[in-house]
Parts: structure tokens; C-alpha cells; sequence
């Protein structure tokens, strides 16, 4: 895939903020270095509250983030009507609004690993995720962050930590 990206003002890493699909792959693996005239930069957000990275091209059911990854911005995946499986590092520390929003397939389960300080309003708002897993560490869910899980049946797990401080509305 190609990737479109800034390099952060400090110029010591970079944000993505777009991707075409050229090779039609169902998995999309973000980089951890990208290299610029010779030098290497940590990706380390992905986003640019716009939906930065589109799968109108391809149904990619699966993205990996890389171990520098500390935020997913608002929007970013809202686009992959076909996410169902989502692989990321302990160094994750914010999913933004509406980050994986309006998936269409399911998820068997999610789990939201301990880095995670905050699952910002509509996270996973409108998708299908069958079993959630919070782990110690988490400090907010926000508005409508699981909302409107479609398919929702019966004997579905929802685990909270004692870590949580706030929970939103329709969280």
C-alpha cells in the first residue's frame, strides 16, 4: 500500500494521514519506520480527524498496528466497513473518535490492552464486536464509545476495571 503522511514540526516523527490500497490486500500492516531522503521516522499517530486512511478501494478485515503506534486519531479506520480483526502493541495509548466506527463484520472479541488511558466518544460506535475485554489500566470510555453494537446477542461479555474513572453516556 502507499501511504500518505506529514513529518511532525519537532522532525522527529510522522503522523499518516492517507493510504491507497494498490495491491488490494484484505490486511493493512502500518509501517513502525517510514523513510524520507535516507532517514528514518517512528509512525507514531495515525489520523488527521479526517477518515485518513479509506478502504473504498478494498475490503481490508484486518489491520496491525506497530509497536510505535501511541494514538489512533479521530476517524482514522471509520471507513473499513470490512474490519474485524484488529492486532495492536502495549504502547497504544488513545483510540480517537470514532476511530473504528461503522465496521460491518464482526469482531469476535476486542480487547482493550492496559496502555489504553482513553476509548474517546464512538470508538467502536455501529460495530459488531461480540466479546469486550478492559483491562486494568483504562481510565475513560466515552460517549457512545461501543454504542449501537448491531447483532448484540445474548450472553455477550463485557468486562470493566476498577481502573475506569468515567464511563459516557450510551458507552
Amino acid at each position: 500500500g502507499d501511504f500518505r503522511y506529514v513529518i511532525h514540526t519537532t522532525g522527529e516523527y510522522v503522523k499518516i494521514i492517507g493510504y491507497t490500497n494498490s495491491s488490494n490486500s484484505n490486511t493493512l500492516e502500518i509501517p513502525n519506520t517510514i523513510v524520507v531522503n535516507g532517514k528514518d521516522y517512528k509512525v507514531i499517530d495515525i489520523g488527521d480527524g479526517t477518515n485518513a486512511i479509506s478502504s473504498t478501494d478494498a475490503k481490508v478485515a484486518t489491520v496491525i498496528l506497530p509497536s510505535n503506534i501511541i494514538a489512533v486519531s479521530d476517524n482514522a479506520f471509520s471507513t473499513f466497513i470490512e474490519l474485524g480483526n484488529l492486532i495492536y502493541q502495549d504502547n497504544l495509548m488513545t483510540i480517537g473518535a470514532y476511530a473504528f466506527a461503522n465496521s460491518n463484520s464482526s469482531y469476535t472479541d476486542l480487547t482493550i490492552k492496559n496502555n489504553v488511558r482513553e476509548v474517546k466518544q464512538g470508538a467502536f460506535n455501529n460495530s459488531k464486536i461480540h466479546n469486550i475485554v478492559i483491562e486494568e489500566g483504562v481510565k475513560a470510555i466515552y460517549e457512545n464509545a461501543f454504542y449501537s453494537r448491531n447483532n448484540v446477542a445474548e450472553g455477550q461479555i463485557l468486562e470493566i476495571p476498577a481502573t475506569i474513572d468515567y464511563i459516557g453516556t450510551k458507552a
